[in-house]
């Protein structure tokens, strides 16, 4: 592998500490706090031991005492995120933030002088942010690279941008009608915009990265997630290629984060995972257990299946990416092999047709997972409830994200149902956070913000959005414990003796800060009773 030195500190740190666990004494840490009550906490052999007050000596005559002036939390998860991908992101085009057209050609010119060859890949350009919020256009992309094959991710990842080269390459007819997908097109002329399953052809005629650069893309991210205060992660659809891969690396000593991976619905990935009736925890690091289905695209490239029409386009609702027939076949093989089913819905449709099929198929004590649930029917709310309840899987920034264009979309009338976390809290009693990164920034506090003061930027929301905020303890629970349930990560997210020694320590107490402060609060994380940042 070819290592940074970042990565490669890493490396040799997990070796040093696998072999000194065994050895080490309890380690006991004295706090400001510690969440759920106490000033001390006692860890060995990666398992908290003790909680409370003041120390037993008498249990723990040679415990090494260490004072922290840090407030302590579990290990926070992300519930919904694309780790893998992440990583792979972090050597393409950086595309997050660009305000115009224009910046956006700028950053994909300097990048392809720096990498000069291969395909041009970048992603997170969003026209919402763009002035008149129009698609971009293949045509300045064919001049300036008539024979370099180019691919640009939308920032949700449900819309690309291709020049005629990859079309080229791909042998893309762009005449074909795809269920599921959309080739854009303005004034009748095809302008290189994929949306959803029209894109799958163009994906798959990019190169798979070399082994050395998925290696690298995993210890990328890893290390960015645990710099972040995130112990565990959920990775929402992946092939058995990467699991294999991310186990290797974990049963070497690399990656010390827990990982739940959702497998995705091919026929590979199942053979190697589904139907093989093998144990779907693979190591105390990774397991597997669960399959990623998508219903509908985003809302933000107008993908979202929604009951009426986009306000802001007469006569479009938007697409399902797979027929309810076959989602009815899915959930039933899904639950015939004890699988978790955890499928993408958007829109208000989407979503009335998930929870049709969900409740109707899933076995008891299923966990099974609408992720997003993002634009709900207020009539199908309760629908989430138990018995059978379905978890509704949810990233509070998305909201900070939409909110300036969500209501010209979905019209003030839809906007009641949407983005709705308090209410999908109170009916299904558990609302697991995460971010779906790379679509949204990474940190957990953001996250934490965007769920309590509904802002990133320190400004109030309107007032009538307010209502679905949630209180401090439940975006902690929804970051760890709910988080942990919900991807199945047992005996992590929670601070009791006998759950693994997965931790952060903060330098403010989160739940007691103001807004404008969060931002600055110092990250040290531990996993497994051993420290992995400074």
């Amino acid at each position: 592998m070819n290592l940074s030195v970042k990565h490669l500190l890493l490396v040799i740190s997990a070796a040093l500490n696998s072999l000194l666990t065994a050895q080490s004494p309890a380690q006991a840490y004295k706090v400001n706090g510690v969440y759920g009550g106490g000033k001390m906490i006692v860890v060995k052999d990666g398992i908290i031991q003790f909680v409370g007050k003041k120390l037993p000596a008498d249990r723990f005559p040679d415990a090494e005492v260490t004072r922290l002036k840090s407030w302590v939390y579990p290990g926070f998860i992300d519930a919904h995120c694309h780790f893998y991908y992440y990583g792979l992101g972090k050597a393409e085009c950086n595309l997050v933030g660009c305000n115009s057209e224009a910046e956006m050609l700028e950053r994909v010119k300097v990048w392809a002088a720096a990498n000069p060859e291969g395909w041009i890949l970048g992603r997170g350009w969003d026209q919402n942010r763009w002035p008149g919020k129009t698609f971009p256009d293949r045509r300045v992309y064919d001049s300036l690279f008539p024979n370099r094959p180019m691919l640009l991710k939308r920032v949700d990842g449900h819309a690309v941008l291709i020049n005629d080269a990859a079309r080229r390459s791909a042998r893309f007819n762009t005449d074909t009608t795809i269920d599921g997908g959309e080739i854009i097109r303005r004034d009748g002329r095809y302008t290189g915009l994929l949306v959803d399953n029209a894109s799958e052809p163009l994906r798959a005629a990019v190169p798979p990265p070399p082994r050395s650069i998925q290696e690298k893309a995993l210890l990328t991210a890893a290390q960015d997630c645990l710099e972040a205060g995130l112990t565990g992660i959920c990775d929402a659809g992946l092939p058995h290629t990467v699991i294999r891969l991310m186990d290797s690396l974990q049963r070497a000593g690399f990656l010390p984060l827990r990982i739940s991976a959702m497998i995705e619905p091919t026929p590979a990935s199942k053979a190697a995972y589904m139907f093989s009736n093998n144990d779907p925890v693979l190591s105390p690091w990774l397991r597997t257990g669960a399959v990623k289905y998508y219903l509908d695209g985003a809302l933000g490239s107008r993908g979202a299946c929604l009951k009426e029409d986009y306000c802001d386009r007469i006569g479009h609702r938007g697409m399902l990416l797979i027929r309810p027939e076959q989602f009815d076949s899915a959930c039933q093989e899904a639950a015939r092999y004890g699988f978790q089913v955890c499928v993408h819905a958007i829109g208000d449709s989407a979503n009335r047709f998930a929870l049709d099929i969900m409740k109707k198929r899933m076995p008891a004590e299923g966990r099974w997972r609408i992720e997003h649930a993002q634009v709900v029917d207020t009539a199908d709310f309760f629908r989430f409830a138990a018995p059978q309840r379905i978890i509704p899987s949810v990233q509070p920034t998305h909201f900070t994200s939409d909110i300036p264009w969500a209501e010209e979309r979905l019209c003030s009338h839809r906007m009641e149902g949407a983005y709705a976390y308090k209410t999908l809290l109170n009916q299904a009693g558990i609302l697991p956070l995460g971010t779906d990164f790379p679509v949204e920034g990474i940190s957990p506090l953001a996250t934490y913000r965007a769920a309590v003061f509904r802002s990133l930027d320190g400004k109030a929301p309107a007032q009538r959005y307010m209502k679905d905020a949630l209180t401090p303890d439940e975006a902690i629970r929804g970051m760890t414990e709910w988080a942990a349930y919900a991807s199945r990560l047992d005996g992590t997210g929670v601070i009791k003796p006998g759950a693994a020694a997965d931790l952060v320590f903060l330098s403010a107490d989160l739940r007691r800060s103001k807004q404008e402060d969060i931002p600055a609060i110092r990250i040290r994380t531990m996993t497994d009773g051993q420290w992995r940042t400074p």
